[in-house]
């Protein structure tokens, strides 16, 4: 499912329950603030959210078990990865221009993450990226 320029969007609410929904990319929902519907697709294995600057933190994605691929950009009131320790499966998270992250700790212990990219995080600093560099085959810094 792919929603592009959705500038007036709120909510989610009214998505269906699926178990056939993979995947779903948000673009430029500037106004975005209730994903709970996100709670009802047991299947999801991809999330990109892009421009939801309303997005505080990540305990709604904490029930998307089956989770791989995340993806969080221009999110610039997102403070808290909390929620997200528990996605055991999550293999690459990609968090950019999320201006108010400081802590990355959150994902720290997750087992079956190997690739890490974050940009434009002023405030996530060199020793928790340092920390998730022993653990990921992947790691990249952009604007650090």
């Amino acid at each position: 499912m792919q929603l592009y320029n959705c500038h007036a969007l709120t909510s989610l609410d009214g998505l269906p329950e699926s178990d056939n929904l993979v995947s779903v990319q948000l673009l430029n929902a500037n106004q975005l603030d209730n994903v709970e519907a996100l709670k009802n697709t047991s299947s999801l294995l991809e999330l990109s959210l892009e421009g939801a600057p309303a997005i505080r933190d990540c305990r709604v994605f904490s029930h998307l078990s089956d989770l791989k691929t995340l993806y969080i950009d221009q999110s610039e009131n997102l403070e808290t990865l909390d929620g997200l320790e528990s996605l055991s499966r999550l293999e690459t998270l990609g968090i950019v221009d999320c201006t108010s992250l400081s802590d990355l700790s959150a994902v720290v212990q997750l087992p079956s993450l190997s690739n890490i990219s974050h940009g434009n995080c002023p405030k996530i600093n060199a020793e928790q990226s340092a920390i998730l560099m022993q653990r990921t085959s992947t790691l990249r810094l952009d604007d650090f």
